[in-house]
């Protein structure tokens, strides 16, 4: 009888979300033999995601800590997976943030009347038709990733290469890990190391039962109209995104009652009636698509990556949150260097910061 040999990796990704595509690149740059294996969810938190890279955040208005290290290496990351893929995916743009009282306006004054990357609106600049009182203002160094093509591409490239596999792991069952291998039969795969990216579903993970996550549903549409002229995105409550052909990502909500991926008409009415309140003038939209998904949040809204203390072949790189578009790139090469070269984590990103795991 013919017997074949699994196939030899070093390093198997289980999730190819935001956060398994970037740590994929990362190691493959690296020169590591990486296969990805995924069960495609159209709508997982990375493919629903707005993909909004913004200096500014909160109700405090404050500057994303590292701001001026995460977004030109953000920046590097996705132009070098374009090149590499022949794709469009990341836009450099203008954002506008509209105050929502005086308050917050001189809140703004206080700390970033000097700011460089950082601009109060004329009136003639505020976005034509929007409910703007207080004004606003607008951040010159913000982007965007389409994180639906990104991922696509990233998916293809891998494909490509026999290093994608479209598969519903269920673990523990089809992850036979043993003290000298650790393979997935269903794949005939044998690898070195698994590190696993999932997301939300990463909360019933028996290799990381003790990781707290504190996730939250939220909701966005896609809305058709022929009267919203503005480039821009644009912050104020909700947020705009323009897409092609007069279509506008609108979003999003915030629950942490309901963890599904089911859109729901409480949902879409709350964000309708906040685009009224943001665009009391504008003109009818019309609803094209509504999508919900799960935000992999841990608890202290800090994305964690680590090495599973009983089995340090078994990795975690999650909870990125609504920030994974920024985050990602500078998360995987932690992850990689912590993988190839046993370099410490940085202590706010450390899975095992007031955290015990179980196995």
């Amino acid at each position: 009888m013919s017997h074949t040999s699994a196939h030899q990796i070093d390093t198997l990704i289980v999730g190819q979300g935001l956060a398994g595509s970037a740590l994929a690149w990362r190691l493959h740059h690296a020169g590591q033999r990486v296969s990805i294996v995924d069960r495609y969810d159209a709508s997982s938190s990375s493919r629903v995601a707005a993909g909004l890279l913004t200096p500014i955040t909160g109700q405090r208005l404050t500057r994303y800590p590292d701001w001026e290290k995460l977004f030109p290496q953000a920046v590097s990351f996705y132009r070098e997976i374009e090149r590499i893929t022949s794709t469009s995916f990341f836009h450099e743009t203008d954002m506008v943030r509209l105050f929502a009282t005086e308050d917050e306006r001189k809140l703004f004054l206080e700390k970033h009347g000097n700011a460089a990357d950082l601009t109060l609106c004329p009136t003639a600049d505020l976005p034509i038709s929007a409910n703007a009182p207080f004004g606003g203002f607008e951040m010159k160094q913000a982007a965007r990733l389409i994180t639906d093509v990104y991922l696509e591409a990233t998916r293809k490239y891998f494909a490509e290469r026999d290093a994608y596999h479209q598969r519903d792991l269920k673990l523990p069952a089809d992850l036979v890990v043993q003290p000298s291998s650790i393979s997935v039969p269903s794949l005939n795969l044998s690898c070195q190391r698994v590190i696993f990216c999932r997301g939300f579903e990463d909360h019933q993970n028996p290799w990381f039962r003790g990781v707290p996550f504190d996730a939250a549903k939220g909701e966005i549409l896609t809305l058709l109209t022929t009267d919203w002229q503005e480039d821009r995105i644009v912050h104020g409550g909700i947020w705009i995104a323009p897409e092609v052909n007069h279509t506008v990502h609108v979003g999003a909500t915030y629950d942490r009652d309901n963890l599904n991926q089911s859109p729901t008409d409480e949902g879409r009415q709350q964000l309708l009636q906040k685009l009224e309140e943001l665009l009391p003038c504008s003109a009818t939209w019309t609803i094209l698509d509504h999508r919900a998904a799960v935000r992999p949040v841990i608890h202290g809204r800090q994305p964690r990556i680590g090495l599973q203390p009983q089995d340090e072949r078994l990795g975690f790189m999650n909870g990125l949150g609504s920030r994974g578009a920024l985050l990602s790139p500078y998360l995987a090469e932690l992850m990689a260097s912590l993988l190839l070269e046993g370099t410490l984590v940085e202590k706010k990103y450390d899975l095992h910061q007031k955290m015990e795991l179980s196995s």
